[in-house]
């Protein structure tokens, strides 16, 4: 099922930082949309992305890590290398991790993740939608050198159908190299 630009925009942020994603997303993308999830690791950028949620309408933030599996792990907070979950670096936070699969009951129709390197697992526990529902997908794939192999394996091992295209951004949502997936 394809999607158009419009008022059925479900739009995915994980690795949301300081909310600016979503206004991005609303400028460059579509003014109309039915809902934003905006997930991010760390409470101090979490506060922050709330505050900007609180200047939009139909946002859900959520202070949690996304992952393969429902769980509880320690997490490195505000690092030079970005919030991550894991034992590098100083790991004395507890993360809540959720998978999107259980975590949005709707149907979405785009999913960025730049999420230091937990992009695979993250995009396991997404499968079902994915899968179902062939959301557009812009995933950061810089933090492990094997990430871009991995990562275009895993979705076209979901959906063969998805058009691949690698590019190194530096622009308005992220910036790094980012595989984009479009069914």
């Amino acid at each position: 099922m394809h999607h158009e630009e419009g008022d059925d925009e479900v739009f995915v942020d994980c690795g949301a930082y300081d909310g600016s994603g979503a206004f991005n997303f609303i400028n460059h993308y579509s003014t109309e949309y039915k809902r934003m999830y905006l997930y991010e690791l760390d409470p101090a950028n979490a506060v922050r992305v709330k505050e900007a949620a609180d200047m939009l309408r139909n946002i859900v933030t959520r202070n949690v890590a996304v992952g393969s599996e429902h769980r509880t792990m320690s997490a490195s907070i505000g690092s030079s290398q970005g919030s991550h979950l894991g034992g590098i670096g100083n790991s004395d936070y507890t993360a809540q991790v959720v998978t999107l699969d259980e975590d949005i009951s709707e149907p979405i129709t785009f999913l960025k993740m730049d999420i230091e390197g937990a992009e695979l697992e993250a995009l396991r526990g997404a499968s079902n939608h994915i899968k179902n529902e062939h959301p557009k997908l812009a995933i950061c794939v810089y933090h492990k050198r094997e990430d871009a192999v991995d990562i275009a394996e895993y979705i076209l091992s979901l959906n063969p159908d998805y058009k691949l295209y690698l590019r190194h951004e530096e622009h308005y949502m992220y910036c790094g190299t980012v595989l984009y997936a479009v069914p």
